[in-house]
């Protein structure tokens, strides 16, 4: 049998790989960024319907438009690509949808973006974004069985959940927000029932007045915190505390067993 060598491998070796599932391609192609994960459509007929299984859906400006320097052409291309990538992908479910963006998103795209996500049974939700306005995240994320990572690196306002369980699934949640108010906070960690890993980042200046900040959790186990005022922590079942800060504070560690502590 004659076989023609191309680069080193065989026709009968590309023929093998023409034949794997879809799913596998899809699976290698979470390795990529999405721009060169879209890219891959134009390599042959083989690849085109390919890229539309993907399941990490991770868009970050900076890398999508690096050529674009308009802010205003930059931001309405990369809008243009969200969206075109949201539409065309497979709408069943999806692993992360993670979203950085230095450019001021309108908060009715950001709204329809997560929305999606919400409605795609996302697990993983990354949102980066240079905003110095508090924003909203649809009420309905708050429910949603799916999502078990919850990372929001901008200051977003969760207080649309319901008086029962909060993000019913969630495991690791990690949160940044300017001038928390303690009632809201509290009974949202504590609603969180499957909540092991919490990342919280608070703003508030020195000289503001004091604050109250409560966490209570049944299930926490990791702990990062930082804070400037009073803190009471109430974790049973926490054993890795870590307080990041430079500025004299007071805690106060209730109902645990035992941790490991690092400030």
């Amino acid at each position: 049998m004659n076989f023609q060598y191309v680069h080193g491998r065989t026709w009968q070796d590309e023929d093998k790989v023409n034949t794997l599932p879809n799913f596998v391609f899809s699976n290698i192609l979470i390795f990529l960024p999405i721009e060169d994960v879209v890219a891959t459509s134009s390599l042959s007929r083989r690849w085109k319907p390919v890229w539309i299984l993907v399941r990490n859906l991770c868009f970050d400006d900076d890398v999508a438009m690096g050529i674009v320097t308009v802010p205003g052409v930059r931001l309405a291309a990369f809008q243009v690509f969200v969206n075109s990538v949201i539409a065309r992908t497979d709408p069943i479910s999806i692993q992360i949808f993670s979203l950085r963006c230095v450019s001021p998103i309108p908060m009715a795209q950001l709204d329809l973006w997560v929305s999606k996500a919400i409605m795609r049974n996302v697990r993983e939700m990354d949102i980066d974004l240079l905003e110095y306005e508090r924003m909203h995240l649809p009420a309905n994320i708050c429910s949603l069985t799916t999502l078990e990572v919850l990372r929001l690196c901008s200051d977003f306002t969760l207080l649309n959940h319901s008086d029962g369980v909060c993000f019913p699934n969630l495991k690791i949640l990690h949160i940044f927000m300017q001038y928390p108010k303690n009632r809201v906070t509290e009974k949202l960690f504590f609603s969180c029932l499957s909540l092991t890993e919490l990342n919280i980042m608070v703003f508030i200046l020195p000289y503001d007045p004091p604050a109250n900040f409560i966490i209570r959790s049944a299930t926490l186990n990791t702990l990062t915190f930082s804070y400037h005022h009073y803190v009471v922590i109430k974790a049973l079942n926490l054993q890795h505390l870590c307080i990041v800060n430079h500025m004299l504070m007071e805690y106060e560690v209730h109902e645990m067993q035992s941790y490991n502590k690092q400030i």
